[in-house]
């Protein structure tokens, strides 16, 4: 005679047991009818980690990397300023200075959207003479003086190299659009974020212009 369980119980209902089998799986289950059984508690495996823990980690994870990059940042400004002053060289101010930053990853490439930027910084050399004027670039093979030398015979714009400072971005190149076959803007965005972070990581202004600001101007 086969041992009576549960699976032998379905094997009987889908006839796939010889009929001694049968008969027992019958006399067994018929004396136990009425028969109290002792039910067996059901132990189910644990279940994996939800997604509310992941999305509460990576909330956490972003506050504290939001905590630290701004707090490096703020440590650094006096010391950025400080530096910046000293390359420009002896320069006296009856007020304190006031730092305006461009945002122009291409301003040596000698378009309608160069001119427009020269022809701002230059207003704001003779309108403020107290204001120092930071251009955040990607051209990093270009020194200054050959970016005023360009300015001058493209557009005949005269700057002040001394309120004038180049502040080089190395992560350009992560915006160009041959980098991203496929969803180009998007990545583009996500690409911007990074060399934004750059630029301020390495001089925070009082006033920043980005580069869509200058393409109103142009537009005006």
């Amino acid at each position: 005679m086969g041992i009576c369980n549960r699976r032998t119980c379905r094997k009987v209902i889908k006839n796939e047991i010889p009929q001694a089998d049968k008969l027992s799986c019958k006399n067994t289950w018929a004396g136990l009818k009425g028969k109290k059984i002792k039910k067996v508690p059901l132990i189910l495996p644990a279940p994996p980690m939800s997604v509310t823990f992941w999305f509460t980690a990576a909330l956490a994870l972003s506050w504290l990397s939001y905590r630290f990059l701004r707090m490096r940042m703020l440590n650094n400004i006096e010391p950025n300023r400080r530096r910046l002053l000293d390359s420009l060289g002896d320069f006296n101010f009856d007020v304190d200075p006031l730092f305006l930053g461009f945002f122009h990853p291409y301003c040596n490439a000698g378009g309608g959207g160069e001119r427009v930027l020269w022809t701002a910084i230059r207003d704001i050399q003779r309108e403020f003479p107290h204001a120092i004027c930071v251009v955040y670039t990607g051209d990093t093979l270009v020194s200054k003086e050959q970016m005023l030398f360009k300015a001058k015979k493209n557009f005949n714009i005269e700057l002040n190299p001394r309120s004038l400072a180049i502040v080089y971005l190395h992560t350009r190149y992560l915006v160009e659009d041959s980098r991203y076959p496929r969803f180009t803007l998007i990545l583009q965005s996500l690409a911007s974020m990074i060399m934004g972070y750059e630029a301020i990581s390495q001089f925070v202004p009082d006033l920043f212009f980005g580069e869509s600001l200058l393409h109103r101007l142009r537009g005006n």
